[in-house]
């Protein structure tokens, strides 16, 4: 009888410990930033050479985007309501694309979402971007670009090959210095 109980208080005690570890390896989980949790082996946007299939949508105005509306190097950023790593990236993709040469003619945004669930994001958007809603279940850009995860950024040129590819701003080129007046 005496081993019986030794055995279950050790037992008792292993389910103890690693219930522990669990909590410990969950805390530090929850504490990496969203980032963190992609594989190295996924791209969340096409390579670099590229080309996106021909696509064609409405943007929030009513005007029309499309392959062949490109006209020279264009910024195309790609979020989505509710993804922690899209929130992250929304300020510094306004920043960036605020400079963008060309300025909001060549910026593009595009929001998977249905437009009454991206309201935030057009309006912080909007000023610096023509912004495209591509509704979940009917979208027509996210597979154009080949994106295969949020949120991601691309630079096309007028062809559509796709000449800058990343998840973030950092995967962007340096910002050209303004003009000395």
């Amino acid at each position: 009888m005496p081993y019986l109980v030794v055995a279950v208080v050790a037992v008792g005690l292993l389910g103890l410990v690693n219930l522990m570890l669990l909590t410990a390896v969950l805390k530090r989980l929850r504490a990496q930033p969203a980032e963190g949790h992609r594989s190295a082996f996924e791209q969340p946007m096409p390579p670099v050479g590229t080309v996106v299939d021909d696509f064609a949508v409405a943007d929030v105005d009513g005007g029309t985007w499309s392959k062949d509306s490109l006209t020279g190097d264009t910024l195309v950023g790609f979020f989505s309501p509710g993804c922690p790593a899209c929130e992250d990236l929304l300020p510094e993709f306004v920043e960036y694309a605020a400079g963008f040469p060309g300025g909001p003619d060549r910026v593009v945004a595009v929001v998977e979402a249905i437009p009454d669930d991206a309201g935030r994001y057009v309006s912080l958007l909007a000023p610096v971007a023509r912004v495209v809603t591509d509704p979940p279940g009917r979208t027509v850009v996210v597979p154009a670009f080949a994106a295969r995860a949020f949120p991601g950024v691309v630079i096309v040129d007028a062809t559509g090959r796709v000449t800058v590819s990343g998840g973030d701003v950092t995967a962007l080129p340096a910002p050209a210095p303004a003009p000395a007046h």
